[in-house]
């Protein structure tokens, strides 16, 4: 179906899922409202999916998950609110996700990256926040990465440096959001832009002091220890600067603490 361009209006019909043969549906730059039909999930043979510049709301139903034949989707120029279905990962044939400038929010799925297949993926201009997932860095085949505008926090991880290096010129955009200093070295002053670091947190100038209490003891190796065995990164504890909190940091808090 190829019905792009008009002025078609109303909410898109419950019945398009009775057309369980189809694989291509162009229903961008009209004007349907209303949300995305929960029974669309149906349409598991459909290849690609654009239903971008319209006034469509409501959250993005769970059951487009189910449509693991699509290569391209678009629901980009909507008033799309919620969060991004968890189960987005299942769409593993996907080269083309373009989910920008609606009103979504939450975090990035961490599974992200099970998307292998993307050669684009823009979730730019909505209200997402929290940090950018690690896995990120396995969509090696990404020629094209936007995250601009969201409310997006803490530290880019370092795995994108696995794929910046495929990225076309200018197409790794993720400008107007909330991100902390220090960036990857491979990101360049227009990748990143202007970004909010108001609420990011500035190291002092003891180094190895863990809780900023100006001085450096057994309080901040339990505090380290915990980061560790928690999983968490925190920049200031990274006192060997290789991007990995760990037993070495650990190390060095200890060589410190011997010296004085």
């Amino acid at each position: 179906i190829h019905l792009y361009d008009n002025q078609l209006t109303g909410k898109i019909p419950e019945t398009i899922s009775n057309l369980f043969n189809l694989n291509y549906l162009n229903l961008s730059y009209n004007q349907f409202t209303g949300n995305i039909p929960e029974n669309i999930g149906n349409l598991e043979n459909l290849s690609s999916m654009n239903l971008s510049f319209n006034q469509l709301d409501e959250s993005i139903p769970l059951e487009i998950c189910n449509m693991v034949s699509m290569n391209f989707l678009s629901l980009s120029n909507n008033y799309l609110s919620g969060d991004i279905p968890p189960c987005i990962h299942n769409l593993i044939n996907l080269n083309h996700l373009s989910l920008s400038t609606n009103q979504l929010s939450g975090d990035i799925p961490e599974n992200i990256g099970d998307l292998i297949n993307l050669n684009f993926l823009s979730f730019s201009i909505n209200q997402l926040s929290g940090e950018i997932p690690e896995s990120l860095g396995n969509l090696l085949n990404l020629t094209g990465l936007k995250l601009y505008a969201n409310q997006l926090s803490g530290y880019i991880p370092e795995s994108i440096c696995q794929i910046y290096t495929n990225l076309d010129v200018g197409d790794c955009d993720m400008q107007n959001n909330y991100l902390c200093p220090p960036y990857p070295d491979c990101l360049t002053k227009d990748d990143l832009g202007y970004q909010n670091t108001l609420e990011c947190v500035e190291c002092n100038d003891v180094i190895g002091d863990a809780n900023n209490d100006e001085q450096v003891d057994i309080r901040d190796i339990v505090l380290i220890v915990n980061f560790i065995l928690s999983d968490k990164y925190d920049y200031c504890s990274d006192l060997n600067d290789d991007g990995v909190l760990n037993i070495l940091d650990l190390k060095i808090m200890i060589d410190i603490i011997l010296l004085y």
